[in-house]
């Protein structure tokens, strides 16, 4: 249900801010730090939110969806590597550039002004899991499931997708992909009923951006 939802993104606000409050000593003004220990409290507070609000509601977790095999691993894989190169296609034909305060834009920024032994293995696991993880979870497993068992799928995809793409905080034209983005992953988990798809497919666009 959409209160489901509501209420799982309170509890994710409850528990992010006294985590962000107890990792805050670990950054030190570290951009790669402030990334990693940001999406890594997202991703305890998504978890522990939706564990809440399943538990409460008598909800196996497995009814999530988090069956998945080798099959499914490479559709996956294959539309991560497609969303990436559409991505690519249309910034380059249109000149889109990701916002300096988006997600994107901060990894990346990350990635070229901090170079020690731990930016490139920190910045993978928190793009390429962590974020994939916790956001499919959260979007597509609660917030899209919700609205679509109280308005229809189309509401609950195109809704999830649009707050999908603002949470990421870029503003520029570059909001327009993320929102596509959104609507292949969200589609992806209603024709597999299985959330590893799009965190598969997911991980794979975030890790061929941040190495791109």
């Amino acid at each position: 249900m959409a209160r489901d939802a509501l209420s799982a993104a309170g509890l994710i606000l409850v528990f992010l801010l006294p985590l962000a409050a107890i990792l805050m000593p670990f950054v030190k003004r570290d951009p790669v730090k402030v990334l990693f220990f940001s999406i890594l409290a997202q991703a305890i507070a998504i978890i522990a939110a939706t564990w809440i609000i399943t538990r409460k509601r008598g909800v196996p977790w497995s009814k999530l969806g988090w069956r998945g095999n080798g099959h499914m691993a490479a559709i996956g894989i294959g539309v991560g590597v497609a969303i990436f190169l559409l991505v690519q296609l249309l910034g380059w034909l249109f000149a889109i550039q990701s916002g300096s305060g988006s997600t994107n834009g901060l990894f990346a920024g990350a990635m070229t002004q901090q170079r020690s032994l731990y930016t490139l293995p920190a910045l993978l696991l928190a793009s390429g899991i962590l974020a994939p993880l916790s956001e499919e979870l959260f979007f597509r497993g609660v917030l899209y499931t919700g609205l679509s068992n109280s308005f229809g799928s189309a509401i609950g995809i195109m809704v999830s997708s649009a707050i999908f793409t603002v949470l990421h905080g870029d503003f520029s034209l570059a909001a327009l992909l993320i929102f596509i983005a959104g609507i292949v992953f969200a589609l992806l988990y209603k024709k597999s009923g299985s959330l590893m798809v799009p965190i598969i497919a997911h991980g794979v666009h975030n890790l061929l951006t941040t190495l791109a």
